[in-house]
Protein backbone atom coordinates (compact mmCIF):
# COMPACT_ATOMS: atom_id res chain seq x y z
CA UNK A 1 0.00 0.00 0.00
CA UNK A 2 2.79 2.47 0.90
CA UNK A 3 4.39 1.81 -2.50
CA UNK A 4 0.99 2.31 -4.19
CA UNK A 5 1.19 -1.17 -5.64
CA UNK A 6 -2.53 -1.68 -5.29
CA UNK A 7 -2.75 -4.76 -7.51
CA UNK A 8 -0.31 -6.72 -5.36
CA UNK A 9 -1.91 -5.34 -2.19
CA UNK A 10 -5.32 -6.59 -3.38
CA UNK A 11 -3.98 -10.09 -3.98
CA UNK A 12 -2.47 -10.18 -0.49
CA UNK A 13 -5.64 -8.88 1.15
CA UNK A 14 -7.81 -11.38 -0.75
CA UNK A 15 -5.48 -14.14 0.39
CA UNK A 16 -5.71 -12.97 4.01
CA UNK A 17 -9.51 -12.86 3.83
CA UNK A 18 -9.64 -16.39 2.42
CA UNK A 19 -7.37 -17.63 5.19
CA UNK A 20 -9.15 -15.78 8.02
CA UNK A 21 -12.50 -14.25 7.02
CA UNK A 22 -13.42 -13.45 10.65
CA UNK A 23 -10.37 -11.28 11.33
CA UNK A 24 -11.47 -7.60 11.46
CA UNK A 25 -7.93 -6.39 10.71
CA UNK A 26 -8.19 -7.89 7.23
CA UNK A 27 -11.31 -5.82 6.52
CA UNK A 28 -9.56 -2.70 7.80
CA UNK A 29 -6.76 -3.38 5.30
CA UNK A 30 -9.36 -3.87 2.57
CA UNK A 31 -11.07 -0.60 3.53
CA UNK A 32 -7.74 1.20 3.48
CA UNK A 33 -7.09 -0.14 -0.01
CA UNK A 34 -10.49 1.00 -1.28
CA UNK A 35 -9.99 4.39 0.35
CA UNK A 36 -6.69 4.87 -1.47
CA UNK A 37 -8.46 3.90 -4.70
CA UNK A 38 -11.15 6.54 -3.92
CA UNK A 39 -13.89 3.92 -3.82
CA UNK A 40 -15.70 5.25 -0.75
CA UNK A 41 -18.73 2.94 -1.05
CA UNK A 42 -16.56 -0.20 -0.93
CA UNK A 43 -14.37 1.33 1.81
CA UNK A 44 -17.46 1.96 3.94
CA UNK A 45 -18.60 -1.62 3.40
CA UNK A 46 -15.21 -3.00 4.46
CA UNK A 47 -14.90 -0.78 7.55
CA UNK A 48 -18.49 -1.56 8.53
CA UNK A 49 -17.77 -5.30 8.31
CA UNK A 50 -14.68 -4.78 10.47
CA UNK A 51 -16.84 -3.03 13.08
CA UNK A 52 -19.42 -5.82 12.98
CA UNK A 53 -16.63 -8.25 13.85
CA UNK A 54 -15.08 -5.92 16.45
CA UNK A 55 -17.66 -3.33 17.59
CA UNK A 56 -15.28 -1.91 20.19
CA UNK A 57 -12.56 -0.92 17.74
CA UNK A 58 -12.32 2.85 18.17
CA UNK A 59 -9.55 3.04 15.58
CA UNK A 60 -11.79 1.55 12.86
CA UNK A 61 -14.72 3.71 13.89
CA UNK A 62 -12.59 6.86 13.74
CA UNK A 63 -11.15 5.86 10.38
CA UNK A 64 -14.64 5.41 8.93
CA UNK A 65 -15.92 8.63 10.54
CA UNK A 66 -12.99 10.78 9.41
CA UNK A 67 -13.20 9.50 5.85
CA UNK A 68 -16.89 10.32 5.44
CA UNK A 69 -16.63 13.58 7.39
CA UNK A 70 -13.72 14.78 5.26
CA UNK A 71 -15.73 14.02 2.13
CA UNK A 72 -18.86 15.58 3.67
CA UNK A 73 -20.84 12.47 2.83
CA UNK A 74 -23.31 13.20 5.61
CA UNK A 75 -26.14 11.02 4.34
CA UNK A 76 -23.92 7.99 4.09
CA UNK A 77 -22.37 8.76 7.49
CA UNK A 78 -25.85 8.96 9.04
CA UNK A 79 -26.87 5.63 7.49
CA UNK A 80 -23.72 3.84 8.66
CA UNK A 81 -23.70 5.28 12.18
CA UNK A 82 -27.42 4.65 12.63
CA UNK A 83 -26.86 0.97 11.88
CA UNK A 84 -23.84 0.79 14.17
CA UNK A 85 -25.65 2.57 17.00
CA UNK A 86 -28.61 0.24 16.66
CA UNK A 87 -26.24 -2.65 17.38
CA UNK A 88 -24.82 -0.85 20.43
CA UNK A 89 -27.32 1.85 21.51
CA UNK A 90 -25.39 2.81 24.67
CA UNK A 91 -22.18 3.87 22.88
CA UNK A 92 -21.74 7.65 23.43
CA UNK A 93 -18.97 7.94 20.82
CA UNK A 94 -21.19 6.68 18.04
CA UNK A 95 -24.03 8.89 19.28
CA UNK A 96 -21.81 11.99 19.21
CA UNK A 97 -20.59 11.20 15.72
CA UNK A 98 -24.14 10.66 14.51
CA UNK A 99 -25.25 13.83 16.31
CA UNK A 100 -22.61 15.87 14.51
CA UNK A 101 -23.76 14.46 11.16
CA UNK A 102 -27.32 15.49 12.02
CA UNK A 103 -26.04 18.94 12.97
CA UNK A 104 -24.28 19.44 9.64
CA UNK A 105 -27.48 18.47 7.82
CA UNK A 106 -29.46 20.92 10.01
CA UNK A 107 -31.52 18.15 11.62
CA UNK A 108 -31.47 19.97 14.95
CA UNK A 109 -34.39 18.12 16.52
CA UNK A 110 -32.75 14.81 15.71
CA UNK A 111 -29.59 15.93 17.53
CA UNK A 112 -31.56 16.79 20.64
CA UNK A 113 -33.57 13.56 20.67
CA UNK A 114 -30.49 11.43 20.02
CA UNK A 115 -28.30 12.92 22.74
CA UNK A 116 -30.78 13.31 25.61
CA UNK A 117 -30.04 9.80 26.97
CA UNK A 118 -26.30 10.58 27.00
CA UNK A 119 -26.35 13.80 29.06
CA UNK A 120 -24.84 12.00 32.06
CA UNK A 121 -22.49 9.72 30.13
CA UNK A 122 -19.19 9.49 32.04
CA UNK A 123 -16.31 11.24 30.25
CA UNK A 124 -18.62 12.54 27.49
CA UNK A 125 -20.87 15.10 29.24
CA UNK A 126 -18.93 18.08 27.92
CA UNK A 127 -19.09 16.94 24.28
CA UNK A 128 -22.78 16.05 24.62
CA UNK A 129 -23.78 19.43 26.05
CA UNK A 130 -21.70 21.32 23.49
CA UNK A 131 -23.43 19.50 20.64
CA UNK A 132 -26.85 20.00 22.23
CA UNK A 133 -26.12 23.71 22.56
CA UNK A 134 -25.01 24.00 18.92
CA UNK A 135 -28.22 22.29 17.78
CA UNK A 136 -30.39 24.55 19.95
CA UNK A 137 -28.65 27.64 18.55
CA UNK A 138 -29.16 26.34 15.02
CA UNK A 139 -32.85 25.84 15.75
CA UNK A 140 -33.04 29.33 17.32
CA UNK A 141 -34.23 27.78 20.58
CA UNK A 142 -32.34 30.33 22.63
CA UNK A 143 -33.77 29.47 26.06
CA UNK A 144 -32.78 25.84 25.58
CA UNK A 145 -29.35 26.90 24.26
CA UNK A 146 -28.84 29.09 27.31
CA UNK A 147 -29.53 26.17 29.67
CA UNK A 148 -27.22 23.83 27.78
CA UNK A 149 -24.42 26.41 27.69
CA UNK A 150 -24.79 27.19 31.39
CA UNK A 151 -24.37 23.49 32.13
CA UNK A 152 -21.45 23.26 29.71
CA UNK A 153 -19.39 25.96 31.44
CA UNK A 154 -20.19 24.40 34.82
CA UNK A 155 -18.86 21.05 33.57
CA UNK A 156 -15.72 22.73 32.23
CA UNK A 157 -15.16 26.43 32.99
CA UNK A 158 -12.33 26.43 30.46
CA UNK A 159 -14.56 25.56 27.52
CA UNK A 160 -14.27 28.83 25.59
CA UNK A 161 -16.97 27.82 23.11
CA UNK A 162 -19.44 27.72 26.00
CA UNK A 163 -18.63 31.23 27.23
CA UNK A 164 -18.54 32.76 23.75
CA UNK A 165 -21.88 31.37 22.68
CA UNK A 166 -23.55 31.98 26.03
CA UNK A 167 -22.67 35.67 25.66
CA UNK A 168 -23.86 35.68 22.04
CA UNK A 169 -27.17 34.06 23.05
CA UNK A 170 -27.77 36.80 25.62
CA UNK A 171 -26.85 39.46 23.07
CA UNK A 172 -29.27 37.93 20.58
CA UNK A 173 -31.96 38.27 23.26
CA UNK A 174 -30.88 41.91 23.84
CA UNK A 175 -29.87 41.06 27.40
CA UNK A 176 -26.59 42.92 27.16
CA UNK A 177 -26.05 43.25 30.90
CA UNK A 178 -26.15 39.47 31.35
CA UNK A 179 -23.85 39.05 28.35
CA UNK A 180 -21.36 41.42 29.99
CA UNK A 181 -21.50 39.46 33.24
CA UNK A 182 -20.84 36.23 31.35
CA UNK A 183 -17.90 37.78 29.52
CA UNK A 184 -16.40 39.17 32.72
CA UNK A 185 -16.50 35.66 34.18
CA UNK A 186 -15.05 34.16 30.99
CA UNK A 187 -12.14 36.61 31.07
CA UNK A 188 -11.16 35.34 34.51
CA UNK A 189 -10.41 32.00 32.82
CA UNK A 190 -9.11 33.45 29.54
CA UNK A 191 -7.32 36.64 30.54
CA UNK A 192 -7.09 39.21 27.72
CA UNK A 193 -8.38 36.71 25.15
CA UNK A 194 -8.93 38.83 22.00
CA UNK A 195 -12.06 36.97 20.88
CA UNK A 196 -13.74 37.47 24.25
CA UNK A 197 -12.51 41.07 24.44
CA UNK A 198 -13.99 41.78 21.01
CA UNK A 199 -17.40 40.40 22.02
CA UNK A 200 -17.15 42.33 25.29
CA UNK A 201 -16.35 45.55 23.43
CA UNK A 202 -19.10 44.96 20.88
CA UNK A 203 -21.60 44.41 23.69
CA UNK A 204 -20.51 47.68 25.33
CA UNK A 205 -21.16 49.36 21.96
CA UNK A 206 -24.73 48.05 22.06
CA UNK A 207 -25.06 49.74 25.45
CA UNK A 208 -23.51 52.95 24.02
CA UNK A 209 -20.68 52.71 26.55
CA UNK A 210 -18.14 53.82 24.00
CA UNK A 211 -15.30 54.94 26.28
CA UNK A 212 -15.29 51.58 28.07
CA UNK A 213 -15.54 49.80 24.73
CA UNK A 214 -12.51 51.74 23.46
CA UNK A 215 -10.31 50.51 26.30
CA UNK A 216 -11.39 46.90 25.79
CA UNK A 217 -11.11 46.92 22.01
CA UNK A 218 -7.75 48.67 21.92
CA UNK A 219 -6.43 45.88 24.14
CA UNK A 220 -7.89 43.30 21.76
CA UNK A 221 -6.46 45.13 18.73
CA UNK A 222 -3.04 45.28 20.35
CA UNK A 223 -3.15 41.49 20.82
CA UNK A 224 -4.38 40.80 17.26
CA UNK A 225 -3.78 43.88 15.08
CA UNK A 226 -4.88 42.15 11.86
CA UNK A 227 -8.17 40.77 13.16
CA UNK A 228 -10.81 42.21 10.85
CA UNK A 229 -13.71 41.87 13.30
CA UNK A 230 -11.82 43.72 16.03
CA UNK A 231 -10.95 46.47 13.54
CA UNK A 232 -14.62 46.88 12.59
CA UNK A 233 -15.69 47.16 16.23
CA UNK A 234 -12.89 49.58 17.13
CA UNK A 235 -13.72 51.70 14.07
CA UNK A 236 -17.30 52.09 15.27
CA UNK A 237 -16.03 53.25 18.67
CA UNK A 238 -13.60 55.78 17.23
CA UNK A 239 -16.37 57.12 15.01
CA UNK A 240 -18.80 57.51 17.91
CA UNK A 241 -16.14 59.22 20.05
CA UNK A 242 -15.15 61.43 17.10
CA UNK A 243 -11.56 60.25 17.35
CA UNK A 244 -11.05 60.80 13.65
CA UNK A 245 -7.23 60.73 13.46
CA UNK A 246 -7.24 57.31 15.16
CA UNK A 247 -10.11 56.17 12.95
CA UNK A 248 -8.38 57.25 9.73
CA UNK A 249 -5.15 55.50 10.74
CA UNK A 250 -7.04 52.34 11.69
CA UNK A 251 -8.96 52.09 8.40
CA UNK A 252 -5.96 53.00 6.25
CA UNK A 253 -3.99 50.22 7.93
CA UNK A 254 -6.91 47.79 7.61
CA UNK A 255 -7.49 48.52 3.93
CA UNK A 256 -3.84 47.85 3.18
CA UNK A 257 -4.40 44.39 4.66
CA UNK A 258 -7.91 43.85 3.28
CA UNK A 259 -8.30 46.16 0.25
CA UNK A 260 -11.44 44.42 -1.01
CA UNK A 261 -13.30 43.88 2.25
CA UNK A 262 -16.78 45.33 1.63
CA UNK A 263 -17.62 46.05 5.27
CA UNK A 264 -14.38 47.94 5.90
CA UNK A 265 -14.82 49.87 2.66
CA UNK A 266 -18.42 50.73 3.47
CA UNK A 267 -17.83 51.76 7.07
CA UNK A 268 -14.91 54.03 6.24
CA UNK A 269 -16.80 55.54 3.30
CA UNK A 270 -19.77 56.31 5.55
CA UNK A 271 -17.56 57.93 8.18
CA UNK A 272 -15.99 60.16 5.54
CA UNK A 273 -19.44 61.06 4.20
CA UNK A 274 -20.69 62.01 7.65
CA UNK A 275 -17.69 64.30 8.03
CA UNK A 276 -17.99 65.65 4.48
CA UNK A 277 -14.34 64.67 3.91
CA UNK A 278 -12.70 63.12 0.83
CA UNK A 279 -16.10 62.47 -0.73
CA UNK A 280 -14.75 61.29 -4.08
CA UNK A 281 -12.57 58.71 -2.35
CA UNK A 282 -15.54 57.75 -0.19
CA UNK A 283 -17.66 57.27 -3.31
CA UNK A 284 -15.07 54.96 -4.87
CA UNK A 285 -14.93 52.86 -1.70
CA UNK A 286 -18.73 52.69 -1.49
CA UNK A 287 -18.97 51.63 -5.14
CA UNK A 288 -16.38 48.94 -4.54
CA UNK A 289 -18.28 47.63 -1.51
CA UNK A 290 -21.59 47.66 -3.38
CA UNK A 291 -20.08 45.78 -6.31
CA UNK A 292 -19.44 42.90 -3.90
CA UNK A 293 -22.88 42.99 -2.27
CA UNK A 294 -25.33 44.84 -4.50
CA UNK A 295 -28.44 44.32 -2.34
CA UNK A 296 -26.93 45.23 1.03
CA UNK A 297 -29.21 47.87 2.51
CA UNK A 298 -26.48 49.47 4.61
CA UNK A 299 -24.19 49.77 1.58
CA UNK A 300 -27.01 51.30 -0.49
CA UNK A 301 -27.64 53.80 2.29
CA UNK A 302 -23.95 54.75 2.40
CA UNK A 303 -23.64 55.44 -1.32
CA UNK A 304 -26.94 57.30 -1.33
CA UNK A 305 -25.74 59.52 1.51
CA UNK A 306 -22.47 60.21 -0.29
CA UNK A 307 -24.39 61.34 -3.39
CA UNK A 308 -26.46 63.58 -1.10
CA UNK A 309 -23.28 65.12 0.28
CA UNK A 310 -22.04 65.63 -3.30
CA UNK A 311 -25.26 67.45 -4.19
CA UNK A 312 -26.59 64.79 -6.59
CA UNK A 313 -29.99 64.52 -4.90
CA UNK A 314 -31.83 62.52 -7.54
CA UNK A 315 -29.19 59.78 -7.59
CA UNK A 316 -29.10 59.91 -3.80
CA UNK A 317 -32.86 59.33 -3.66
CA UNK A 318 -32.67 56.32 -5.99
CA UNK A 319 -30.10 54.58 -3.81
CA UNK A 320 -31.76 55.49 -0.53
CA UNK A 321 -35.14 54.15 -1.66
CA UNK A 322 -33.37 50.93 -2.62
CA UNK A 323 -31.79 50.88 0.85
CA UNK A 324 -35.26 51.19 2.38
CA UNK A 325 -36.41 48.11 0.45
CA UNK A 326 -33.34 46.03 1.25
CA UNK A 327 -32.98 46.35 5.01
CA UNK A 328 -35.03 46.37 8.17
CA UNK A 329 -36.70 49.67 8.98
CA UNK A 330 -34.05 52.14 10.04
CA UNK A 331 -34.52 55.62 11.48
CA UNK A 332 -31.23 56.63 9.88
CA UNK A 333 -32.34 55.62 6.39
CA UNK A 334 -35.73 57.30 6.87
CA UNK A 335 -34.01 60.50 7.97
CA UNK A 336 -31.65 60.38 5.00
CA UNK A 337 -34.57 60.02 2.59
CA UNK A 338 -36.36 62.89 4.32
CA UNK A 339 -33.28 65.10 3.98
CA UNK A 340 -33.11 64.37 0.25
CA UNK A 341 -36.81 65.21 -0.21
CA UNK A 342 -36.15 68.49 1.60
CA UNK A 343 -33.43 69.36 -0.90
CA UNK A 344 -35.76 68.41 -3.76
CA UNK A 345 -38.46 70.68 -2.33
CA UNK A 346 -40.91 67.82 -1.64
CA UNK A 347 -42.00 68.84 1.86
CA UNK A 348 -44.86 66.32 2.05
CA UNK A 349 -42.59 63.34 1.57
CA UNK A 350 -39.93 64.89 3.78
CA UNK A 351 -42.46 65.18 6.59
CA UNK A 352 -43.69 61.61 6.02
CA UNK A 353 -40.20 60.12 6.26
CA UNK A 354 -39.21 62.19 9.28
CA UNK A 355 -42.38 60.95 11.00
CA UNK A 356 -41.50 57.36 10.16
CA UNK A 357 -38.00 57.93 11.54
CA UNK A 358 -39.46 59.34 14.76
CA UNK A 359 -41.72 56.31 15.16
CA UNK A 360 -38.59 54.16 15.14
CA UNK A 361 -36.65 56.47 17.48
CA UNK A 362 -39.21 58.40 19.58
CA UNK A 363 -36.51 60.04 21.73
CA UNK A 364 -34.46 61.41 18.83
CA UNK A 365 -34.42 65.17 19.41
CA UNK A 366 -32.74 65.94 16.09
CA UNK A 367 -35.67 64.38 14.19
CA UNK A 368 -38.16 66.22 16.40
CA UNK A 369 -36.49 69.54 15.56
CA UNK A 370 -36.61 68.76 11.85
CA UNK A 371 -40.35 68.11 12.03
CA UNK A 372 -40.94 71.30 13.99
CA UNK A 373 -39.15 73.28 11.30
CA UNK A 374 -41.39 71.94 8.51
Amino acid sequence: LEQKNYTKARRLVDHLLQQDPQNPTNYVLLGNLYELEHDSAQAVSAYSRALELDPRSQETLLRLYRMLRHRQQWGLLIDVLSRLLAQDPTDPRKALMLGEAYLFTEQYGAVDSLLQPFRDAPNFKEQVYELLARAAIGAQQLDKAENYLRTLVQINPKNKFGWVYLALVYNQQNDHEEALRVLQMALTYFKDDPILLNIYGSTLIQEKRYTEARNVLEKAHQAQPDDRDIIVSLGIVYDQLKLYPQLDSLYQYALQKYPNDPLLLNNYAYSLAERGKNLEAALQMAQKALARDSTNGAFLDTIGWIYYKLGDYQTALEYLLLAEKNREESAEVMSHIAEVYLKLGDLENARKYFQRALQLEPDNNAIKQKLQQL
